[in-house]
């Protein structure tokens, strides 16, 4: 296997091993600072890691390549002049399936169909951010929208529908999206 392949699986382990702790500890915690914090150290300690040798460990990603060899045997027969070499039969060698190729593939592909849905999902803000109107309310500068969709801010943006919620939840979610966009 190539050595960058290596390091993308040794990256894209430790980013799951990290999501699984920020499922288990962090995922109901209303710190958004320090979850954001805890994103960008799991990125850049992901990114970082396999270019360090750790004792012990890196026995496991070590490959060694074992070529077929040439059998050569001797039968004796009666008298020692008779020797005769056997070498391995066609039908008997072993399929070997190129792993890496499959697993390189396997992983663009998936990698392609993220980047993919990633694109889709901005193109699909920048529709909203299009189609919205911009407004002042309570001295915030918002994206009055026009269907009924949740609220949301998207780096120091404020999207809402102001007509769907009381002059209570409209200054909560104010207050809720203007600290989210505050932080971004």
């Amino acid at each position: 296997m190539s050595l960058f392949f290596i390091y993308l699986i040794q990256v894209n382990i430790a980013l799951s091993l990290f999501y699984l702790l920020y499922t288990i500890v962090l995922k109901r915690d209303t710190f958004l600072r320090l979850r954001r914090l805890f994103f960008l150290s799991v990125v850049i300690f992901s990114l970082l890691y396999p270019f360090f040798t750790i004792p012990g460990l890196s026995d496991v990603w070590t490959t060694r390549s074992s070529d077929l060899q040439e059998t050569a045997v001797t039968v004796m027969k009666g008298e020692p002049t008779t020797t005769s070499t056997v070498l391995e039969e066609e039908s008997t060698r072993p399929v070997i399936i190129p792993w890496g190729s499959i697993l390189a593939l396997f992983y663009t592909v998936i990698t392609l169909g993220l980047l993919l849905r990633f694109v889709f999902q901005l193109l699909s803000i920048y529709n909203i951010w299009v189609k919205s109107e911009k407004q002042v309310i309570s001295g915030i500068p918002v994206h009055q929208l026009k269907k009924d969709i949740t609220p949301f801010s998207f780096f120091s943006l404020i999207f809402i529908h102001a007509e769907k919620h009381s002059e209570t939840e409209l200054s909560q979610i104010l207050l809720h999206e203007q600290s989210d966009a505050d932080i971004s």
